[in-house]
């Protein structure tokens, strides 16, 4: 799905399942201690491979690739490559589609830059100990590849597209995972989150939805800030992570 990026499409990948199924594994890869004060991702985490075909592809120049790194944690928007972690509104911007504004945005010129990315953005994200996941995301995280491209005619014309990479949160039943509290809390918001998200990808998919069928975008942050990257000018893929656990 990368050559449809450069031409302008953006592209949308969701890891789902069940909490415990492998989707953080899916997106990021294997992790590794290095030594004591560092982390490695070994590269064959999708994000990785991503971003590795968007340089392979742009080898010729004349592309500029950013990268944005957020959670949304209790239908809050926060920024895990911002230390202080602001609560951050989503906007739509008539030229870039829904946008986040102060959102930290990082030029990248190799692949290997990512590395850092991650690492400081995985240590930021909210995770917690469950009954069925000792290392369970709180929180869905998405990772912002942003792409500008100059056109080779004499307009200066600039297209911009995103890949959005997106390691969803485990839905989860609270009684099996016997959450309490905060916890409790928590999976709530993430199963009404992802309520939406399946309620606006059963209207989107529908081939015989009469035309201007209203799409439920704002019943939570995470469709909101997906709508130009569900609908629209868009590729969108779904991994279905699959554990045999009950």
């Amino acid at each position: 799905m990368i050559p449809n990026l450069l031409e302008g499409f953006n592209v949308t990948c969701f890891a789902y399942g069940m909490t415990g199924a492998g989707k953080t594994h899916t997106m990021i890869g294997q992790a590794t201690s290095l030594d004591e004060n560092q982390v490695h991702y070994a590269s064959n985490g999708l994000c990785f491979l991503a971003v590795d075909a968007i340089f392979r592809h742009t080898r010729r120049g004349g592309f500029t690739v950013k990268v944005s790194y957020l959670e949304i944690y209790n239908e809050q928007v926060r920024d895990l490559l911002d230390d202080q972690q602001q609560t951050l509104m989503i906007v739509e911007d008539p030229m870039r589609g829904v946008v986040v504004p102060g959102l930290s945005e990082v030029v990248i010129d190799h692949p290997g830059s990512l590395q850092q990315i991650v690492v400081l953005g995985n240590q930021r994200r909210m995770m917690a100990a469950t009954g069925a996941n000792q290392f369970s995301s709180r929180s869905h995280s998405i990772l912002i590849v942003s792409v500008e491209s100059q056109t080779p005619n004499s307009r200066g014309e600039v297209i911009y597209s995103k890949l959005q990479m997106i390691d969803l949160a485990g839905s989860e039943r609270a009684a099996q995972t016997e959450n309490r509290g905060q916890r409790m809390v928590e999976g709530a918001n993430i199963n009404r989150s992802l309520l939406a998200l399946g309620n606006c990808i059963n209207i989107l998919s529908d081939n015989m939805r009469p035309p201007g069928t209203f799409v439920p975008y704002r019943d939570s942050k995470l469709t909101r800030l997906l709508k130009d990257s569900l609908g629209g000018n868009t590729k969108t893929v779904m991994i279905a992570c699959v554990s045999p656990s009950t």
